[in-house]
Parts: C-alpha cells; structure tokens; sequence
C-alpha cells in the first residue's frame, strides 16, 4: 500500500510538471509519520496521504523556474516514431465521444466556448474528407472559430504557463510548419503521428489563447483523416502533460491506441 502511495506522488510529479526534487520533498513531508511500520495502512490513510501528496507536489516549484518548454519538446518529439500500430475494430454506431464531451462538458462553461469548438469540429472534419495538406493558416481558421474572433495569427514573443516557458525565435514558425507536414507523413504510423500533433500544438503553443482546444482540433481531425474516431476523450483531456516528460509522447500514443475506433462509414473520403 505504501508503494501505491509513493507511485501515485510519481505520476502526480509527472502530470504537473514538478521537480523531481520537489516530489522526494513532498513524499517525505506527507508520508513520514504517516503508517504504522508493522501493518498495512488502511484505505483511509492511503487516500488521504494521495490527497495531500497531490496537493503538495502541485504546489511545489520546480527546479528551474525558467525552462523553455519547447526547447525540451523538441529533443523528446523524435523519441516517438515507429509505434506499432493494433488492429482496431470497425463500428459504425460508435458514438461520438468528441463531440458528446463539447456538448456537455464544455457547455456546461460557456455556451460560446462550446459553439465555437463545434464550429472548429466540422470543419476540421470537413478537411479530412479532402486532400489538402495541413497547414498553420489551416489550423488558425479552426482557432477563428474556436475562439469566436478575427483569425489568430503565429505569436511573436515568448509564451509562458505556469512553470513552463515556451520559447521564441525566428524559425519557431517554420519548424512548426515541418511538424504539421511530418503530422501527414504516412511513412509513420497514425499513433505516432496523432501523439505527436497533438503534443506539438501544445507546446509550441502557436497562438496567444486556446492551444488546448486547438490540440484536440487538430487531433480530431487527424484521426478523421485516417478513418477514426475517439470513442472516449475524457482521459484525454483531463490529464495535463509536460514537456518535460521524456516518455509522455510515447504513453500518449499508446492511450491513443485504446480511445479510437476505426470507422470508415463516417468519415468517406471526397
């Protein structure tokens, strides 16, 4: 029990970003004290210890107060390539997992926030039926709807994000442009290449506001685009990511394999 506790301080550094110096901190501050050595503890004291772990890791700052987020995303992206691919069943009355999460999730927000990620859905979805490539200007008409204002262009200055920096540099623009192409490149397999989209748009952070909702955007319509839909999106979404984390893009992929169903009736190609 004890070792499902320290696990769980593991994964909570992971999801937030902290140091791993602050995570021994926070296991030794919370856990010390906490269970009698010669039994188990119950399960009273073991949720409550992952409780204040959690607590305690999220609030603890990391070693660096200044690491460019991106710079680290960059080295780690290329850790992801050739993921074997499982076979995946066909169901043609899936539902819509994407779009039932907008419908109450985001709603439940903001009626606007939902609206415009609907508007940004079908028109992602839309594309995947053609051939066109996928592009900045593309990704920034979704961004237009999605936040309901004049088409975002590429951000010009450094972003930040709680503990993260996302740096920024004349050819920040281009080498995101070579992702959205590598996003396509069918020489890689679609995990791989979903993870990596949606990773990519997270921490290269192209516009000012809602890269979160543009991430799923575009991974939605990747997926399109190969015949698939999620059939579940809410570990998806609730999970926050680091960049930090040199196997996340790797587990991502992985979770991908378990949240989609390949269902060619939906998405027909033009």
């Amino acid at each position: 029990m004890v070792r499902d506790v320290l696990r769980h301080a593991l994964v909570v550094s992971s999801v937030a970003g902290a140091s791993s110096k602050a995570s021994l901190r926070a296991v030794l501050e919370v856990a010390s004290g906490s269970f009698e050595s010669w039994i188990a503890p119950c399960s009273d004291q073991a949720e409550q210890a992952c409780s204040d772990l959690g607590q305690a890791v999220r609030a603890a700052p990391p070693d660096d107060d200044d690491v460019d987020a991106l710079a680290i995303w960059e080295r780690h992206r290329k850790k992801i390539q050739d993921y074997g691919v499982d076979v995946l069943m066909v169901d043609p009355m899936v539902p819509d997992a994407h779009h039932e999460y907008v419908q109450k999730i985001d709603r439940a927000r903001s009626e606007l926030r939902a609206d415009g990620l609907l508007a940004a859905l079908d028109a992602a979805r839309r594309w995947a039926r053609t051939s066109e490539p996928l592009t900045f200007a593309k990704l920034s008409a979704w961004q237009e709807d999605i936040l309901v204002e004049r088409r975002p262009s590429f951000r010009t200055a450094a972003a930040r994000r709680g503990h993260h920096t996302y740096g920024f540099d004349a050819w920040v623009p281009t080498r995101f442009d070579r992702c959205l192409d590598e996003a396509l490149d069918p020489a890689e397999s679609w995990p791989t290449r979903a993870a990596r989209l949606y990773l990519d748009v997270c921490f290269f952070h192209p516009f000012e506001g809602g890269n979160a909702r543009a991430a799923r955007v575009a991974l939605d319509a990747l997926l399109a685009r190969e015949g698939l839909i999620l059939t579940c999106i809410t570990p998806l979404v609730l999970l926050r990511r680091s960049a930090l984390d040199p196997n996340g893009g790797r587990r991502l992929a992985g979770l991908l394999q378990s949240l989609v169903c390949r269902q060619v009736e939906r998405f027909p190609r033009a």
